[in-house]
């Protein structure tokens, strides 16, 4: 009996570090990037790039894990000691901007064990002072879009489905570069904070428009009212309508604001290419 037991134990255990093992491994990545940071700034070679890792290595190890999903902070604040910070200089609003585009950049990436990074609206980035932080090394405080949870709950139910076929939706809104985030069961887009898909170019309307994954190659929206109202290929949607969307097909949310569904293989439309709804 007791031999069972510890049978049992041990297939356990094995069964929760093959589960967990990813999140270890990127939980040593961001120690063992932490203690060679500190290592260079005792020979005084540490440069912006190794507090970048270290940063990314912080956002990547506390993803919040879902199903099939880790989902990334939408809102992060570095913070370094008075050295690294001063040393930064003029250059602090490049490196602030340089760690955006990488944890962007994530979205749609490995993050082992059959999960894969998520990205519920551009991330916002800032850099703080703070004395207690050692030379070299890095520290952040994390926060997630609201309804990130809420989220996470669609994706457990079988009505709902989760990123079927790696959908993402391609963001290019006027003045700013195109990003994509995943689409993942049934998401809201707009300005509101509660928004799954957040959205903060003022033509949009704080719950302007909801999204819901179909099939691995299309999904739905529904304008919600907005005042801007939604187009899918050049067609106007009709308030609180489900319009089905395939992949590739331009969605305006306004003049300044265009969506493209992405399925595997689909090709995004070169950066800044918009769609005249009026042609």
């Amino acid at each position: 009996m007791f031999v069972t037991f510890l049978i049992l134990l041990v297939v356990a255990l094995v069964v929760v570090l093959i589960w967990r093992e990813p999140e270890l491994r990127r939980r040593l990545q961001s120690l063992a990037l932490r203690r060679q940071g500190a290592a260079r700034a005792v020979l005084g070679i540490v440069q912006p790039r190794d507090l970048q890792r270290q940063a990314i290595a912080i956002v990547k190890e506390r993803a919040l894990l879902s199903i099939k999903v880790a989902h990334l902070p939408t809102d992060v604040v570095i913070f370094l000691g008075d050295e690294d910070y001063d040393a930064l200089g003029a250059t602090r609003d490049s490196f602030v901007a340089e760690v955006a585009a990488q944890i962007s950049a994530l979205t749609g990436e490995d993050a082992g064990g059959d999960v894969r990074f998520v990205l519920g609206a551009r991330p916002q980035v800032r850099l703080e002072r703070r004395r207690s932080v050692p030379p070299g090394t890095v520290e952040a405080k994390l926060a997630w879009q609201e309804g990130t949870i809420a989220v996470t709950a669609l994706q457990a139910d079988a009505d709902t489905p989760g990123p079927v076929g790696g959908l993402t939706l391609l963001i290019e809104e006027e003045g700013q570069p195109p990003y994509e985030v995943a689409l993942v069961g049934r998401m809201s887009l707009g300005r509101d904070q509660a928004s799954a898909i957040r959205i903060l170019h003022p033509s949009v309307s704080r719950r302007h428009a909801e999204m819901a994954v179909r099939n691995p190659d299309s999904a739905t929206i529904t304008d919600l009212g907005s005042q801007n109202g939604v187009e899918v290929d050049g067609e106007r949607a009709r308030p609180h309508e489900e319009v089905p969307v395939h992949a590739g097909q331009p969605i305006r949310l306004s003049r300044y604001v265009t969506l493209r569904l992405l399925a595997d293989g689909t090709e995004a439309a070169p950066p800044g290419e918009r769609v005249d709804a009026d042609a």
